[in-house]
């Protein structure tokens, strides 16, 4: 589920806009579930400063699309990315941050500002 209380009112109108949906109608059963997924990848994109069209974003795959959000939401501090530590799992030992490789996969890359 997307959590629409962390975006701005200006990021909500554009993820209406993208969709053609309100956000009342895009929480309801049966919204079509990729084009609001689409839309909060572009707003989250924008709000990172990556520079993503909205046509590149409809050209990633799920996986890609998975990986983007899950990042994103690392990036919020709601859950620890592949690579860092998890701090509930090991609170001991000393928080280091590790940067980010860059995995090898076919298709545009969502952490790269290029689209």
């Amino acid at each position: 589920m997307i959590d629409f209380d962390k975006y701005t009112l200006g990021e909500l109108a554009k993820i209406e806009e993208l969709t053609g949906l309100s956000i009342p109608d895009l929480m309801r059963p049966g919204a079509p579930q990729m084009k609001k997924t689409a839309a909060v990848c572009f707003v989250e994109a924008k709000r990172q400063g990556l520079n993503h069209t909205w046509a590149s974003i409809l050209n990633w795959s799920p996986t890609q699309v998975n990986e983007f959000l899950r990042e994103a939401k690392a990036d919020d501090g709601d859950e620890p990315a592949e690579d860092e530590p998890d701090p509930k799992a090991s609170s001991a030992k000393s928080k280091r941050k590790t940067s980010r490789s860059s995995s090898s996969r076919s298709g545009s890359n969502p952490r790269s500002t290029g689209g």
